[in-house]
């Protein structure tokens, strides 16, 4: 089996959050919206990034050039800036940092993503406000199955489904 190094630069945990809040600096979280959030989704811990912006792999598929320039006008990202992506695993990443570097970014993973960076418990993470009042998917399914997912209801609940857009 041969291995293949990445054509994207890497950067440590360590000075990635040395780096935390430069504004030359923007970080991307290519994880599930949920993980994003807040939700641990089998991960040690939940969250982000201090400073992250959310762009999933998943939205890859459906991000055509002109949504691609409005997300990155949106979030200022611009050849000026460097951008650090981290995720899961590898592939989700390698695809989101690939995408990016074509649009003509400077572009860096995290080694290790987000497991390297929750393997030390000091190393900051934040979550959207009461993340827990945005259920996803799986975590609906593992209620109405009956299970009990992480924050689940301890009485009766309601539930409301909102479109955004």
């Amino acid at each position: 089996m041969t291995v293949t190094e990445s054509p994207i630069r890497s950067i440590a945990a360590e000075a990635l959050e040395a780096r935390l809040g430069e504004p030359s600096l923007v970080v991307v979280d290519t994880r599930p919206l949920a993980a994003y959030n807040g939700w641990r989704l089998g991960a040690a811990r939940g969250g982000h990034i201090p400073g992250a912006i959310a762009i999933p792999a998943e939205w890859l598929p459906r991000l055509d050039g002109p949504e691609l320039d409005s997300l990155l006008a949106t979030h200022r990202l611009d050849a000026s800036r460097t951008i650090v992506v981290y995720g899961d695993d590898e592939a989700s990443t390698e695809a989101v940092a690939g995408r990016l570097q074509d649009a003509g970014l400077t572009v860096e993973r995290l080694e290790g993503g987000w497991t390297t960076w929750t393997a030390e418990s000091a190393r900051p993470t934040e979550s959207l406000p009461r993340f827990e009042r945005l259920v996803h998917p799986e975590w609906l399914l593992e209620v109405v199955s009956g299970g009990r997912p992480e924050a689940a209801p301890a009485g009766d609940s309601l539930l409301f489904h909102v479109n955004f857009g």
